[in-house]
């Protein structure tokens, strides 16, 4: 077969993919649902497989462990450690911890200089002594001075000796008051570098202690990984371990929690984490009280109080009980007593500076306000996505008695209602980057990229109002069965359809909505 051939089914593949966007976009433009759903899904007819090939590969590259999974998981990396270099558990462990479980890098610092490694770490693969190689059977503490029968004494590598009991007191209190740092414990002598392994701990502490330290050292699988997050639900015990530490999806936890990877808050996506942040600040601070004083306030001449004007005549009264009685004029402050309307501009200029000032408060109190609000509407959304969502096993199970529904027949509610959840999550989010977007003083993102973002996000709107309809249509009563199963195809077939053009408008932003352009 010659290369032509081989050419022509890609180019034929590639012809009926600009084709069915076409339609896709073509029935976006007319907001024609019926013909959003079937160009839709015409679309995924064709692409589908590849696409959530793909995306389920990016999206799902992490999983998540149990409290008693995580020993499992943290001793499939140490004993591929021992195994390459044939050192034991506990030298192998240290060294996993050291580098903060990053497999790859220690094993090239290995090959590179293996003395260099265990020197950095204050590890040796040498086990802990309880003998001398000289002939004495004695030695003396060098904590409480004491002498000693050699195998009441421990030395590690650095051979610092001291006895089992100032051992035992001195890794007591490590646990007891240091936590989880307790692993990362040294040898007591002033300015040594030697790590006190476990073997160490498990001789001289009493089992409870050994216990707490022994649950610490596990936990370091997580404190100490930078490709792992505990979840943050209060009382799971659950962490998810990710492929990417830079990763910027979503996880969901077997709790049910979804959150950010990054900084550990409920899914924000789109908006960045930095974002969310600086959002938070803005919205508790009392920074938007003084943008709202600038904005719609004047001081007054006299008593220097902020006044809002609530008429539309430039003659002001400071009025009483509160104010102090002054009359004066709005526009340019001077005394209403012999105000001369001629003058009036010319004074005005001396408080031309404040006025910029106001207008550019105002400017920007309104475009904040307009998110806000809109951030606040899709929040209410949210908490009545989230009643319904736990709404579904009765209406469940009013379809199955009313009209004979299979229970396997019933799941569609359970998923569209969260796609609704989902989706007002999002949409809630979206305008945290509307109005980063839209600040006047940032140049990033383009113009471009802000047009795009308020396309896709009313499209965004127009699939979630409508999947509400659709899932609100029971409030009609249903005549028989043959009805309500044709409400179920429809409201299934367009939670794909949001469940799809959701997923494409939060990787779009989040990467960038000018990136294939760019590339």
């Amino acid at each position: 077969m010659n290369r032509e051939d081989n050419d022509k089914p890609q180019i034929e593949d590639d012809r009926n993919q600009k084709r069915v966007k076409k339609e896709v976009s073509f029935a976006l433009q007319r907001s024609d649902t019926t013909n959003i759903v079937e160009a839709s899904l015409a679309f995924e007819d064709d692409e589908h497989e590849r696409s959530m090939t793909r995306s389920l590969k990016k999206q799902q590259s992490y999983i998540v462990l149990e409290e008693n999974e995580l020993l499992t998981e943290s001793m499939k990396q140490v004993d591929y450690i021992c195994e390459l270099f044939e050192f034991n558990q506990t030298t192998a462990s240290s060294l996993l911890r050291h580098f903060k479980w990053n497999k790859e890098r220690l094993i090239e610092r290995l090959m590179e200089d293996q003395d260099r490694v265990f020197k950095e770490a204050g590890v040796f693969p040498s086990a802990p002594s309880s003998s001398s190689s000289s002939s004495q059977t004695t030695a003396a503490c060098l904590v409480c001075c004491d002498d000693y029968p050699i195998n009441e004494t421990i030395s590690l590598s650095c051979a610092h000796r001291y006895c089992l009991d100032c051992w035992k007191n001195y890794l007591s209190l490590k646990v007891q008051d240091e936590g989880s740092h307790c692993v990362w414990t040294k040898c007591p002598s002033p300015g040594c570098n030697v790590l006190v392994d476990e073997t160490v701990f498990k001789k001289v502490l009493d089992p409870v202690a050994f216990g707490r330290y022994s649950a610490f050292l596990v936990k370091t699988f997580v404190d100490n990984n930078p490709h792992a997050v505990w979840c943050p639900a209060p009382g799971c015990l659950n962490s998810v371990k990710a492929e990417r530490r830079t990763r910027l999806e979503p996880v969901t936890c077997k709790c049910g929690l979804t959150f950010c990877f990054q900084c550990s808050k409920p899914d924000h996506s789109p908006a960045t984490c930095e974002q969310v942040t600086k959002w938070e600040e803005k919205t508790s601070s009392e920074a938007e009280n003084v943008n709202w004083l600038t904005a719609n306030t004047k001081k007054c001449p006299k008593c220097k109080q902020s006044i809002e004007k609530n008429g539309g005549c430039q003659h002001m009264t400071h009025r009483l009980p509160g104010g102090c009685g002054h009359e004066f004029c709005w526009i340019c402050r001077a005394d209403w007593m012999g105000h001369n309307s001629s003058e009036c501009a010319k004074r005005a200029e001396q408080y031309k500076e404040d006025e910029i000032k106001a207008s550019e408060a105002k400017t920007e109190l309104d475009r904040f306000l307009s998110c806000y609000h809109r951030f606040e509407s899709h929040k209410t959304s949210l908490g009545y996505a989230k009643t319904q969502l736990s709404n579904c096993p009765q209406l469940a199970l009013d379809l199955q008695k009313e009209f004979g529904l299979l229970p396997e027949a019933c799941g569609f509610l359970q998923n569209t209602a969260e796609q609704l959840k989902t989706n007002h999550r999002a949409l809630m989010w979206s305008y945290v980057c509307t109005y980063y977007a839209s600040d006047p003083n940032s140049s990033a993102p383009s113009p471009v990229e802000k047009n795009l973002l308020f396309h896709l996000q009313e499209k965004l709107q127009e699939h979630t109002d409508r999947l509400t309809e659709l899932w609100e249509h029971p409030n009609i009563k249903f005549q028989d069965y043959h009805q309500v199963m044709d409400w179920r195809e429809k409201v299934m077939k367009f939670t794909k359809v949001a469940s799809h053009y959701l997923q494409n408008f939060v990787q779009d932003v989040g990467q960038g909505l000018t990136a294939d352009l760019k590339s």
